[in-house]
């Protein structure tokens, strides 16, 4: 049986970083699935709503206790990653939740600024496996949301969209 989740993704992030999580939540959340995509996967999600992230979505409440149960509800956990982020006891206890709740295969490390091992949070560092990150240095912050996008699908390959993106 399949889980049904109320938040496909939980974004986290040290608000020094808040104006890049508002901008990946839009572009999340406004992103239309190709019809081809749909023909050939015929089981996928047609849009990638919605994303949790707490400015918009945190009601009323006990902070820990509405993150908690927020992450629960949530398929996937987006970390925004600068070297601003090891210092977020926030983000480290929000991943370490996630990881605790048994996803972490659903994290998606979004990397803004720095390597992994500046810009990680410690409970991403000592994983046995690192997730990959979409990285914005790459190619470009675009890129970087289409290998999110990606991996929100379950695993589509990337350049299957970023070929549609291109167009």
């Amino acid at each position: 049986m399949k889980n049904s989740w109320d938040w496909l993704a939980f974004i986290s992030y040290k608000h020094d970083d808040i104006e890049w999580a508002r901008w990946l939540q839009e572009r999340l959340e406004q992103y239309r699935l190709p019809s081809y995509l749909a023909e050939d996967y015929p089981d996928i999600r047609l849009n990638l709503k919605p994303i949790f992230r707490d400015e918009t979505d945190l009601g009323l409440g006990y902070l820990d206790e509405n993150i908690k149960e927020s992450l629960s509800k949530s398929e996937y956990l987006i970390v925004i990653c600068s070297t601003n982020t090891p210092k977020s006891t926030y983000v480290c206890d929000e991943v370490s939740e996630f990881i605790r709740q048994g996803k972490v295969s659903h994290i998606i490390p979004f990397i803004i600024e720095g390597a992994p091992e500046d810009c990680f949070p410690a409970p991403l560092l000592a994983l046995e496996k690192m997730p990959l990150a979409a990285n914005v240095n790459e190619i470009s912050r675009d890129y970087a949301a289409v290998k999110v996008i990606a991996a929100l699908l379950g695993g589509v390959a990337v350049d299957k969209l970023w070929q549609r993106h291109l167009i």
